[in-house]
């Protein structure tokens, strides 16, 4: 027994120089310098933002709905776009600490030949906290400058931005397509096809949108019962439906989330 206490003192005492050496380092040392500690990913992986020039982001998943997006910033301008030099896939696994279910959302990396459809978007008011929130939201993406030169007006002379602006896409570090532990679920897909839907209700752009991603899968959830991801406003399935019925490969499989098994969708 007198064993069994000196041991419990001993594991106090520890503890007690433990906890005091954190509360020395989060008084004394600057945050600035801790983060010198960090890996270089994490400290260069989101770049400071001038906030005196007008910041743009660039949306192309669930980020391209209105509802979404007003979630996160408040904005003054949304603009159908192509941005090329960038490929958008089904590639960005969530993380194990996501408070949803495992799955794969969309994600975009730097490749010279490749060019998808998307959203530039303005932030409103207080542009360091807008880009702040988002990067919070974006976690696990990596956010980086886009050349004016590789954004195009979607349709017509649109003028994009003011010349000084800053212009920003998020990015996957590591693609990793979607499998079985990570597939794709409807509900996310639902959310980013009412954007399309939004900005052009002729379908165009979301037929667009399904041809400029890569790694469409196989291994696909129809959540739409009891959605993994949902909104406020109302999703227009029907017409999403017919978009994907139009433009996506045929004879899909989709994975039960009840059943784990496969079955047509």
């Amino acid at each position: 027994m007198k064993k069994y206490t000196s041991f419990i003192k001993k594991q106090l005492i520890y503890l007690t120089i433990i906890n005091c050496f954190l509360i020395f380092l989060a008084t004394f040392i600057p945050s600035s310098a801790l983060a010198l500690s960090l890996p270089s990913h994490q400290v260069v992986c989101k770049p400071q933002i001038d906030p005196a020039k007008p910041q743009y982001i660039v949306a192309y998943g669930s980020l391209m709905a209105k509802a979404s997006r007003n979630s996160t910033i408040s904005e003054t301008q949304a603009t159908p776009i192509w941005i090329d030099g960038f490929e958008r896939g089904w590639f960005y696994r969530s993380s194990v600490y996501s408070h949803t279910a495992p799955m794969t959302y969309l994600g975009a990396i730097a490749q010279p030949n490749a060019h998808f459809n998307a959203i530039l978007v303005r932030i409103g008011v207080s542009v360091k906290r807008g880009i702040e929130n988002l990067d919070r939201r974006e976690t696990n993406y990596c956010r980086q400058r886009v050349k004016r030169d590789r954004i195009k007006p979607w349709w017509g002379a649109v003028q994009l931005g003011e010349p000084d602006a800053q212009i920003w896409i998020y990015y996957v570090q590591k693609p990793q397509p979607p499998n079985v532990q990570y597939p794709i679920f409807q509900s996310y897909l639902d959310i980013t096809l009412s954007g399309a839907i939004e900005i052009d209700p002729t379908s165009e752009f979301g037929q667009q949108f399904i041809q400029t991603t890569t790694y469409w899968s196989s291994f696909w959830v129809n959540d739409r019962p009891q959605p993994e991801r949902a909104i406020e406003t109302p999703i227009p399935r029907i017409q999403i439906d017919r978009i994907l019925g139009t433009t996506a490969p045929t004879n899909r499989y989709i994975l039960s989330r009840s059943k784990r098994r496969l079955s047509y969708f």
